[in-house]
């Protein structure tokens, strides 16, 4: 076995050390903000961001399996929608 290919195999095969869930919170506040961040500076309009960030939204909730899981997918949800919102209300003038 190579070299690389031993230490990518030690790498996983690594104990994992479980995060708070405070962190999973954060975390999915942060993702939602980077992503929403980035396709309206591609060009993206609020609409098309809303459309995608459901997208995102739902199969985050779906495919969560953990509690962590969970926690991440709804406060990266809630996050999106409140942005969203913000974004449609700047662009409608209010």
């Amino acid at each position: 076995m190579s070299a690389a290919r031993e230490e990518a195999y030690e790498r996983w095969g690594r104990r994992t050390q479980r995060v708070p869930a405070a962190n999973h919170r954060m975390l999915g506040q942060q993702v939602a903000e980077q992503t929403i961040i980035a396709q309206c500076d591609a060009g993206m309009s609020p609409g098309r961001i809303a459309e995608a960030q459901d997208e995102i939204a739902t199969r985050n909730l779906s495919e969560a399996t953990t509690r962590e899981g969970r926690i991440f997918a709804t406060e990266y949800d809630s996050t999106a929608r409140i942005l969203v919102r913000e974004l449609q209300e700047m662009e409608a003038g209010e």
